[in-house]
């Protein structure tokens, strides 16, 4: 699949919306996993890298056309796990635990879609993100 540079920019962006500092991680590095994983005509709205305290690292992307959980072991490629069509996010929580703490967004009639995260403050805001374009906005 061949990826436009629109679709590539949006994951970026909200990888950097994500982040602590606002830095956007370099494009080359998230080339591969957009063009496994993400459509021609989509765009990236939010994304929320784990920082779990597991051997594995998750990642959650909302696009204007699906939720999707990646994973990625080690020595392996990321891993598409669970996905839902927007229509069917009832919202998100997140819930401090131990030193870190878990997003879910919960899914109508499906597990929710979990990640662990480190920071509070970024967790937070990509649930009060998630939830503006839940009840009509755009985040």
């Amino acid at each position: 699949m061949t990826q436009t540079s629109d679709t590539l920019a949006s994951l970026v962006a909200a990888l950097g919306a994500s982040d602590e500092e606002g830095k956007a991680p370099p494009a080359v590095a998230w080339r591969r996993f957009a063009q496994k994983f993400l459509r021609d005509d989509e765009t990236v709205l939010l994304a929320l890298e784990g920082e779990g305290w597991t051997w594995w690292d998750s990642i959650l992307v909302i696009t204007d056309q699906r939720v999707m959980r990646m994973r990625q072991l080690p020595f392996q490629p990321w891993r598409l796990k669970q996905q839902a069509a927007p229509a069917e996010v009832l919202g998100a929580e997140f819930r401090p635990w131990l030193v870190s703490g878990i997003v879910r967004i919960r899914v109508r009639g499906k597990r929710p879609l979990r990640v662990m995260s480190a920071s509070e403050r970024t967790s937070r805001a990509f649930v009060d993100r998630l939830h503006a374009l839940v009840h009509g906005g755009r985040g």
